[in-house]
């Protein structure tokens, strides 16, 4: 938890004079559903000129992950309907590090991926959050998952911690 609310870090973000992007994670489709309307003035205000984007974990991912993702429906069709502006990055739910140092993005979870965009008729680039330790043992299924993507879309390689063996 923090003490500053959404509202107060884009304020004061907006008025640092700071023209860096912005990346808000949420964890739960209760975050993302509170700050709808926060998003929605902030966005469409001329003090927002900076990129933003909206990152969330939407699909279960690899090696039994017990973290539930985000409603993947919920957060691509609000998504894509209030903020066409912002540039989305999805992902998985992960378990690695500690101990679990095998695991890959599956066929069916790159499938769950891109059926839950095309569900969602997301049209525009998004970036895929994925974990370096298990992205560097699926190669072949993030070549897929790009080259069936909207044009222009990317990978964004993350690692929480030393623990996470590539």
């Amino acid at each position: 938890t923090s003490d500053l609310s959404l509202e107060d870090f884009l304020e004061i973000f907006s008025k640092s004079g700071v023209r860096k992007g912005i990346k808000l994670d949420f964890k739960s489709r209760e975050a993302f559903s509170h700050s709808q309307f926060i998003l929605e003035a902030a966005l469409y205000s001329r003090d927002m000129d900076y990129p933003v984007w909206l990152n969330a974990d939407i699909i279960k991912g690899p090696v039994n992950s017990e973290v539930e993702p985000v409603d993947a429906d919920y957060f691509l069709s609000r998504s894509v309907t209030k903020f066409p502006v912002a540039t989305l990055s999805v992902g998985w739910t992960t378990r690695f590090g500690n101990g679990i140092d095998k695991g890959e993005y599956t066929v069916e979870m790159i499938e769950e991926m891109t059926d839950a965009l095309n569900r969602n008729l997301v049209t525009s680039p998004v970036t895929f959050a994925v974990r370096a330790g298990i992205a560097a043992q699926s190669y072949d299924q993030l070549s897929n998952l790009i080259g069936s993507s909207v044009p222009g879309s990317t990978l964004t390689i993350w690692s929480s911690s030393p623990n996470d063996k590539i």
